[in-house]
């Protein structure tokens, strides 16, 4: 089009050559002002960090996460911004989300356990970057997203010292089961069992902090009816003892995760950026979201 455009000035339609130039000017600028919403892999936000979570929960405000953009004060003209740039963030949490703090979440139906829903982004590395309230970054990383595939990035925090965890969470349950998996971010709580129904998940796996186990299939004799799914969390050197434990009615032909977040025991340490000491009360939890 520019070739046919620099022809056309060379021989003297210039006229005609301005007017096809204005043209496709307006065209390209009003294709950029149009949100681009790429439809080939997903990827969704967590706040594992306790720290962060009662922040929030105390100011009512929020955490921006910065994706593909660097600079820590960039502002987004909307909510999708320009071209499809998000601008994801965790905020207060909501009671409908079983108090869990979510990047994407949906406010239109409440849904017990809390659904994981994915943004939409290219296939490859996604830059990240996790801000504090003030917008100071907490942790920058990188994660490969891959089409056709859904991720999820965990916000994690051991006494002032942010990590990123994710997880691929697509999974096939069939029709007569239900799927479950532990992920394990309580920074302090050592290693850990979980039983479900007294069933050892993933035969017998002991968990450390920052790990996660595979998909377990739990039948559903009847299709048309909840699965009732009995968790139980214990210390590895102690399976009487039960740290967390929740009662989840699985629906047949669906996913579930079991998130191990928070602290277990009283914490302290001195924030490097603020200077200084920072006192954490227990708050141990173990949350569920559904994947699919």
């Amino acid at each position: 089009m520019l070739g046919i455009i620099i022809k056309q000035a060379a021989t003297g339609s210039r006229q005609v050559a301005l007017y096809s130039f204005c043209v496709l000017l307006l065209t390209a600028c009003s294709k950029h002002s149009e949100p681009v919403i790429p439809q080939d892999a997903g990827l969704a936000f967590y706040n594992a960090s306790q720290v962060l979570r009662q922040e929030l929960v105390k100011t009512g405000g929020s955490a921006r996460i910065l994706l593909n953009v660097e600079d820590p004060h960039y502002a987004y003209d909307s909510v999708t911004g320009n071209n499809g740039v998000y601008m994801p963030d965790f905020r207060a949490s909501n009671p409908d989300n079983d108090a869990q703090q979510i990047y994407p979440v949906s406010y239109v139906t409440p849904v017990t356990p809390a659904w994981m829903t994915y943004m939409r982004v290219y296939p490859g590395t996604q830059k990240v970057a996790f801000l504090a309230p003030d917008s100071s970054i907490l942790i920058q990383t990188g994660i490969d997203t891959r089409a056709g595939e859904n991720t999820s990035l965990y916000l994690t925090d051991s006494l002032g010292y942010y990590q990123a965890f994710h997880t691929t969470d697509d999974s096939h349950p069939a029709h007569d089961q239900v799927q479950l998996k532990l992920i394990h971010l309580g920074p302090d709580a050592g290693l850990l069992v979980c039983t479900v129904n007294n069933t050892v998940l993933d035969g017998g796996k002991t968990f450390v902090y920052r790990t996660d186990g595979g998909w377990n299939n739990f039948p559903a004799p009847d299709v048309t009816a909840q699965v009732l799914l009995k968790v139980r969390v214990s210390p590895a050197s102690d399976t009487t003892m039960v740290i967390g434990s929740t009662t989840i009615n699985a629906t047949p032909g669906h996913s579930y995760s079991l998130i191990l977040n928070g602290y277990y025991y009283d914490q302290h340490y001195l924030d490097p950026g603020r200077g200084k000491r920072m006192d954490i009360i227990p708050d141990f939890r173990l949350s569920v979201i559904k994947n699919k």
